[in-house]
């Protein structure tokens, strides 16, 4: 039995992933209008994190699980430690949307609720979808999918054992295919995630095998990595006018989705630049990193109460303005 080696590198980028994310949730709510070519760009680079966490869970599922893994010992643990805090945490939105359905104030009510009468549709079925797609609050839709990522294991080992010149050429594939099908709109379909976050998955596992000759080959190349990341996040400004991730249907034809490209370059930045403070003890991104899930699963808690408390004192003003 052979343990992994603790990587401080990968534990500060998983505290950097969780910054990215929070800020990313954060754009909306702040009612933050944007405009100029720059700021689009801030929005690429910022947009995504999840991209970054997938890669970090690929990495640690090989370099962590890979030698010793058993599936049952390993969904198990992943059903303790992300799937019963989602199903807690996902249960009081969940009762209240179900009670007040099809009021202004319920999540995706055209989604989850048929307009139908009787048990099944009024009640069993709403509960099923909101945690089948995770649509009760921002950021859950990832817990769906991820499991799903977890329950795929044996298709991830199967990976690992193909010869180096096939996994490439599989994981290419794959990323082509996401980047045409692009993210669910509204991230409600979990499978169409799976398709499009399953590269970086792989891309992560495969970053975990090579990491030597990756840290070895980039090692005081990360300007040009860097170089890269904002290249991309100016493209996808100057070729589509668009900023942030892409999301439709499946099927429905799209030009590629350039964020995926740009987050793969980027988890290399991180990979090799964190590498530098393998020895270093970084006071703040430890402990952020240790609580990077529970700061994902109670983070839009915290947002919809600061953007609640912020709308009741905007509204509270302009009828203060309007009496006087």
């Amino acid at each position: 039995m052979r343990l992994a080696i603790f990587l401080n590198s990968v534990n500060y980028f998983r505290g950097i992933c969780i910054l990215f994310i929070v800020a990313g949730h954060c754009v909306s709510p702040s009612g933050w209008h944007i405009d100029s070519f720059f700021e689009k760009v801030f929005i690429n680079l910022v947009y995504g994190g999840s991209a970054l966490f997938v890669f970090i869970s690929g990495f640690l599922f090989h370099h962590v699980f890979y030698n010793n893994f058993d599936y049952l010992t390993f969904v198990t643990k992943k059903v303790k430690n992300v799937l019963i805090p989602y199903l807690i945490l996902s249960s009081a939105p969940i009762i209240y949307f179900v009670i007040y359905k099809g009021t202004a104030s319920v999540r995706y009510s055209d989604y989850v609720f048929l307009q139908k009468e009787g048990v099944y549709y009024e009640y069993a079925r709403p509960i099923i979808m909101y945690l089948w797609s995770g649509c009760t609050l921002t950021a859950y839709w990832y817990i769906p999918f991820i499991m799903i990522v977890f329950l795929l294991s044996p298709f991830f080992i199967a990976y690992i054992h193909l010869k180096p010149a096939t996994r490439l050429f599989v994981l290419c594939i794959m990323i082509v295919i996401a980047s045409l099908i692009h993210r669910p709109v509204d991230n409600l379909y979990p499978l169409q995630s799976v398709v499009y976050f399953a590269p970086l998955y792989a891309y992560g596992i495969l970053a975990s095998i090579h990491k030597d000759a990756i840290y070895d080959y980039l090692k005081g190349k990360e300007i040009y990595l860097l170089i890269l990341i904002v290249l991309c996040a100016s493209l996808q400004v100057i070729l589509y006018d668009h900023f942030g991730n892409f999301h439709k249907s499946p099927f429905a034809i799209s030009y590629p989705d350039i964020i995926i490209f740009q987050k793969m370059i980027m988890c290399l930045f991180f990979m090799v630049f964190l590498h530098k403070f393998e020895d270093k003890n970084f006071a703040v991104l430890k402990p952020l990193a240790s609580a990077s899930f529970a700061i994902y699963f109670l983070h839009p808690f915290v947002i919809s109460a600061v953007y609640l408390v912020i709308s009741n004192l905007k509204e509270s003003q302009q009828e203060t303005a309007g009496i006087l």
